[in-house]
């Protein structure tokens, strides 16, 4: 098993969550779900805890995996303040063995788009099936892919966010590009900083493998799972061809 490709970019946890600390919108879902089937919970791919933690305050029994250190170390660091009490486990979501099973396992915002092969998809849906109890629930949630953005021209660079770091007082500005892979339904993206006056201070890969919407349903099917319920978006509206997001529920067949 190749070691992961998306390391480097998430190796600055300060960043990631300035760039993230206005986006809430998938928290009240996730905390909806928690309610509705139970913990314990494991969440694949939590990086700072931006889910786990909220998850966490409602007393609720949570563990977070995730491969990058630098962002678990952030994690822990968020729980400590909050006097929380939860688990968080570096480990690499394609063959991970934490000998318990969950009521609820999830792997959100996008992060399924970090395993590309198919030998890794089939591995990771091995590990949930068996780190899920009978009655639990494995919920994915991924963008749905757009045509529009794949085929861009990749000599141009698109705006993606700008923001201050906290640390220096600089301002970050992130811009990208993408060569789209049909092949292997890969997007190839590349992220350019700018960091104060300084122009591509940092240039960083961040590949993401497209999900097309049969194909995780019959991925789920192959791998022993019923789907409960696919959603467009976090209010639960039925899933459409417009529909921003992809979201799925399912359990053990």
């Amino acid at each position: 098993m190749k070691p992961v490709d998306c390391g480097p970019i998430y190796d600055n946890a300060d960043w990631y969550d300035t760039e993230h600390k206005d986006y809430n919108d998938d928290i009240p879902f996730y905390l909806e779900c928690l309610k509705e089937i139970g913990n314990p919970v494991l969440e694949l791919c939590c990086g700072t805890g931006r889910l786990t933690i909220p998850m966490a305050e409602t007393g609720a029994e949570v563990v977070g995996l995730d491969y990058s250190e630098a962002m678990l170390s952030q994690a822990r660091k968020k729980a400590r303040e909050k006097k929380l009490k939860l688990e968080f486990v570096r480990g690499d979501c394609r063959n991970f063995q934490l000998g318990r099973r969950f009521k609820l396992l999830i792997i959100p915002y996008n992060s399924i788009g970090h395993i590309h092969t198919p030998e890794d998809i089939d591995s990771l849906f091995r590990a949930v099936r068996d780190h899920l109890e009978v009655n639990g629930r494995f919920i994915i949630e991924m963008f749905n892919p757009r045509p529009d953005i794949l085929c861009r021209d990749s000599s141009k660079r698109y705006p993606v966010q700008e923001f201050v770091d906290s640390q220096s007082g600089e301002k970050v500005i992130i811009t990208e590009n993408n060569i789209y892979d049909k092949a292997s339904q890969i997007n190839h993206i590349k992220w350019y900083y700018q960091v104060g006056n300084k122009a591509d201070a940092l240039i960083q890969d961040l590949n993401l493998r497209m999900f097309y919407p049969l194909e995780f349903e019959l991925l789920l099917k192959h791998h022993g799972f019923h789907l409960e319920a696919k959603y467009g978006d976090f209010d639960r509206s039925p899933f459409k061809s417009e529909s921003v997001h992809q979201i799925l529920i399912s359990r053990k067949s």
